[in-house]
């Protein structure tokens, strides 16, 4: 009996000892989560005092959230991190990816031409009134110079079509309507329906489409999921210009956006190239997450 309360009282003593170790590391935990936590905050601000003045439009990109997804893609290095929200204010300043739209600029055209033409009908009406002395055959001549002659040049308009609504004319990339399970937006990229030669076009497009998923964002989020299915795609879509542009947009100016990457029947000649898109010069700075399918 003495051996079994014996056994007993050692064996609380040791749950004892256990709860107390348990207690100061987890006072330790958060001690050490307080301090990480005002380390970052003070790098934060650092960056943001670095940063000034920023103008009134581009502040939106300079909030806490912001910056931290940038100290993050430069490993919390606020040298590294200042350059680089620097350059990507720059290149919003200068390339204004919030100002791409989809537009339909064929349809305005006909708008403005319908409106200059009932304009011209009613002046050559008038002026017909007012010239009957002339003979018929001066009239027509009269008429045509001031209707015909200034609408010509409008003619040229109607081979003008929207960039944007060209390149997304065969659905290579779109926003789904649909978000994961954490509420993160899901860009849908198909490669093998490539309709465009203009690397300039391929990137505009991309930049609308990234601007696009992040704008339906819940404010919680951050990042979003890729899905890219490879059906179709082939050697002749492969372009190492756009791969490197495509790279150097979205790992400079979109750092810590990309949460999951899912790529669906991938050639083995598109690894390399994925490689160089995933992890550039900085593993971290597009997003951890990549599944192959």
């Amino acid at each position: 009996m003495q051996k079994i309360l014996l056994s007993a009282e050692l064996l609380i003593l040791h749950l004892q000892k256990s709860v107390n170790m348990s207690l100061k590391n987890s006072e330790a935990n958060g001690s050490l989560e307080k301090a990480l936590f005002e380390e970052k905050r003070a790098k934060i601000s650092e960056v943001r005092k670095l940063l000034e003045p920023v103008p009134d439009k581009l502040l939106l990109y300079c909030s806490d959230a912001s910056i931290a997804r940038y100290l993050r893609a430069r490993n919390w290095n606020v040298k590294k991190a200042v350059k680089m929200l620097k350059e990507t204010l720059k290149w919003r300043l200068e390339y204004k990816p919030e100002d791409i739209r989809w537009t339909n600029i064929r349809l305005y055209i006909q708008i403005l031409l319908a409106a200059y033409i009932g304009r011209r009908l009613c002046c050559v009406y008038r002026r017909s009134l007012i010239f009957l002395k002339y003979s018929s055959f001066s009239i027509l001549v009269l008429s045509f110079n001031l209707f015909f002659t200034p609408v010509v040049p409008f003619y040229n308009f109607f081979d003008l079509q929207d960039e944007i609504a060209q390149e997304a004319e065969t659905g290579k990339i779109y926003r789904s309507n649909c978000f994961d399970k954490y509420g993160r937006s899901v860009l849908v990229m198909r490669p093998g329906c490539e309709n465009s030669k203009s690397t300039k076009g391929k990137i505009r497009y991309l930049v609308y489409c990234m601007e696009n998923a992040i704008l339906n964002l819940p404010s919680d989020q951050e990042q979003m999921v890729w899905l890219i299915d490879f059906c179709g795609y082939n050697m002749s879509h492969l372009s190492v210009k756009v791969t490197k542009e495509t790279a150097d947009v979205l790992q400079n100016h979109y750092p810590e956006r990309l949460g999951l990457a899912i790529l669906y029947n991938p050639p083995k000649f598109f690894e390399p190239f994925w490689m160089l898109l995933r992890f550039g010069d900085h593993p971290c700075e597009v997003g951890p997450g990549m599944v192959f399918s």
